[in-house]
């Protein structure tokens, strides 16, 4: 939900995260589209930094990153472990 240098809060807390956890930013790109059907097959995505969490509360996580672009890390980019 926002992004402040190295720092990256997360609308997600409580117990479905924890403290020490990394997870991987993927930045959106643009929409693919099969030539045949033109379904959508989603959004390109790119890998472009590992966070770490650092604070969790019961609504929202703080994490920084660890390595990769941190200018290019912004609000509403994906995250997976």
């Amino acid at each position: 939900v926002a992004v402040k240098g190295k720092t990256v809060v997360i609308n997600q807390g409580g117990k479905g995260i924890k403290k020490g956890e990394r997870l991987d930013v993927y930045m959106v790109g643009e929409e693919l589209s099969d030539p045949y059907t033109n379904e959508s097959l989603g959004q390109m995505e790119e890998k472009i930094a590992r966070i770490e969490v650092t604070k969790v509360n019961s609504k929202m996580t703080y994490a920084r990153v660890l390595n990769g672009d941190e200018e290019l890390v912004e609000k509403g980019y994906i995250l997976r472990r």
